[in-house]
């Protein structure tokens, strides 16, 4: 990645919870941007994002992305949040 090429992005993410999206998410994060961690386990979100820190620039948010509902309610969650999204990276497979 180009170093600070994610400062101030906000940044969703799916597929969040383990695997390749919870290295971005970590990774992301660590470059400065604000994150919407987004996957269908809402206890392994919380552990990520707590783990994270405390600055409010990362949000769990459980969502099942089979349902277009759910996920359309996850991206407006996320423009409240912070504004913007920026940046959508997809990692979630669909069973």
């Amino acid at each position: 990645m180009v170093k600070d090429w994610y400062r101030d992005k906000v940044v969703f993410i799916t597929g969040a919870s383990s695997g390749i999206g919870q290295a971005l998410v970590k990774s992301v994060y660590g470059e400065g941007a604000k994150v919407a961690a987004v996957a269908r386990s809402k206890s392994r979100l919380d552990e990520i994002v707590q783990s994270l820190g405390t600055d409010k620039r990362a949000i769990a948010l459980p969502t099942d992305v089979g349902d277009r509902t759910q996920v359309q309610n996850a991206l407006t969650q996320t423009k409240e949040q912070f504004g913007r999204i920026d940046v959508a990276i997809s990692c979630a497979g669909i069973e």
